[in-house]
């Protein structure tokens, strides 16, 4: 019984680690390509980001990052 018990719970942790990745994943896709943050524009396309905008987008990136590896790393301890 308790290696039903371990064999979920490892399933569980592996579902949650992917998912977690998954979902920083689209939410980082949303920001950069959707908003267009994640893009450096020129002048001459009109679609111009203030560079501001840029640097937050970045920034929130690594920091996300950093969580999201953090949060992996200690699930797996």
């Amino acid at each position: 019984m308790s290696d039903n018990i371990n064999t979920r719970l490892f399933f569980i942790k592996i579902v949650q680690s992917i998912g977690m990745g998954l979902l920083w994943m689209i939410v980082q896709i949303a920001l950069g390509m959707y908003f267009k943050w994640a893009y450096f524009s020129s002048l001459s396309t009109g679609d111009t980001v203030p560079l501001w905008l840029n640097g937050i987008f970045y920034l929130q990136f690594v920091f996300t990052a950093w969580w999201v590896f953090r949060y992996i790393r200690n699930k797996w301890r």
